[in-house]
């Protein structure tokens, strides 16, 4: 099979869109997910509320770069992805692949507080059930798209679950954490 640079190219900027999604729902040290501190930031720039007693990691390391030459912090994880303050593009030749993975996902099955991953079955039980096939059925392109957006998906989700149990054995709820947040 050649390769082909276009959907290489776009395949990527949907795994950067989603990562950048399930990022912004990981837990951080304060409490509060990262998607929270950014929305708390931009309140506060807008002078919408004040800064609570702690601050999180994330206002902690944007206040450290604008004091030395007002540039963006940037987070990098392991795989060299870089989390910004801004939600990348979904790019639009691949929307609807983001659709059908959220359709997907939506009937994701828990168990004793894991995630199952989606499999090639799930992929072709949802297909029929929707009625897309033949043609309209996913390729296996699209179904390998799928696998690694749901790869992100669980990437994150553990990671939050691990924050989740550091965060419970220093005596912090999160939930609570989260719940007076909402109140400011």
């Amino acid at each position: 099979m050649r390769d082909r640079p276009f959907f290489t190219k776009t395949l990527g900027r949907l795994i950067d869109y989603a990562w950048w999604q399930f990022e912004c729902t990981v837990l951080e040290p304060s409490g509060l997910t990262k998607g929270q501190t950014i929305e708390y930031q931009r309140k506060v720039e807008k002078g919408q509320t004040s800064l609570p007693r702690r601050k999180s990691r994330l206002l902690k390391k944007r206040e450290r770069a604008e004091k030395k030459e007002d540039e963006v912090v940037e987070e990098q994880d392991p795989k060299g992805r870089i989390f910004t303050p801004k939600s990348p593009e979904i790019p639009k030749e691949m929307a609807y692949i983001w659709h059908w993975y959220c359709k997907l996902a939506s009937f994701r099955k828990y168990a004793d507080g894991r995630a199952e991953p989606i499999t090639p079955e799930n992929i072709l039980s949802w297909a029929a059930l929707m009625r897309k096939t033949g043609k309209g059925a996913p390729s296996p392109f699209e179904a390998e798209a799928i696998f690694s957006i749901d790869r992100l998906y669980l990437d994150a989700f553990y990671r939050t679950q691990s924050m989740h149990m550091k965060l419970l054995q220093k005596n912090i709820n999160p939930q609570e954490v989260q719940a007076k947040h909402k109140q400011r």
